[in-house]
């Protein structure tokens, strides 16, 4: 299975290493970099990367939230003071790539189409897929010009996180929520929480019963005059469609990936 060496071929001179097809030979007295440079150099980049690495970085929360915590993240960008009103994230030639106005109109969408998501399912589904494309494309962005700092990640309106694990704490209960209705649309707020992710609205309009949490889910008494439930919403909802005249009472608990705070102090409104 091997080829005999034709008789008056010329053996490789001494000193040098023999080529290979397509590469040219070293010339004999060459020299090389000890070997222990090139180590020092691989260690300090792989540290390097290292570094940046474990670095902040916007977190994508979006990806785990439900229509409406989703429009309120990007609200939450979009806000004054925030992403399109700091300097660093705005100078010439170096814009954020969804300007301010198709950001907050995506959100929206997100809110119309969730409030008609029974007449039309598939624009609810068009449009968080819209406005996640926008933070996605925002939050890369913000990763490229903060280059791992917090407090810069932060001042655009996400949120930052870094490559360090923490074990989610889960929330403490919140503040009493705020409820107003106006022409048959129930305003909710509630002050943010530290550590909440997204907010679990109740809204009873025939009477407030206890619902017990287990495994993760909300357990309604057998017996219950009904209740309206917002599952991973924001400090700040609407709710559409209700009949004047009634009286609405109002709850709300935040959570996270850890679990749920007990529920707030129950409000009411009556309906306009």
């Amino acid at each position: 299975g091997t080829k005999s060496v034709p008789a008056g071929t010329k053996s490789e001179s001494a000193g040098t290493k023999s080529e290979s097809a397509g590469t040219k030979s070293v010339p004999a007295g060459t020299t090389f970099e000890p070997l222990e440079n090139y180590q020092f150099f691989y260690m300090y980049l792989c540290a390097s990367l290292k570094i940046y690495k474990m670095g902040n970085k916007v977190e994508h929360v979006w990806n785990k939230l439900g229509a409406l915590a989703i429009a309120a993240c990007g609200e939450a960008v979009g806000a004054p003071l925030k992403l399109y009103f700091v300097a660093i994230f705005n100078f010439v030639g170096h814009l954020p790539p969804t300007n301010q106005a198709d950001l907050l109109a995506a959100c929206t969408r997100v809110r119309n189409a969730y409030n008609n998501r029974k007449g039309d399912p598939t624009e609810l589904e068009n449009a968080i897929t819209a406005l996640v494309a926008i933070l996605n494309g925002l939050a890369e962005f913000v990763d490229f010009i903060a280059k791992g700092d917090k407090a810069k990640i932060e001042s655009s309106g996400f949120t930052a996180t870094s490559g360090e694990h923490h074990e989610a704490v889960i929330p403490v209960k919140s503040a009493n929520p705020k409820a107003k209705s106006v022409e048959s649309v129930l305003d909710l707020t509630v002050d943010t929480v530290l550590g909440a992710t997204y907010y679990v609205w109740f809204i009873f309009m025939n009477g407030v019963f206890d619902i017990a949490i287990v495994d993760g889910r909300f357990v309604l008494p057998a017996i219950n005059t009904g209740v309206q439930i917002i599952p991973k919403g924001g400090h700040h909802e609407k709710v559409a469609g209700l009949a004047k005249g009634k009286q609405a009472f109002v709850g709300v608990m935040a959570g996270n990936a850890a679990g749920l705070a007990p529920m707030s102090a129950i409000v009411d409104a009556w309906t306009t």
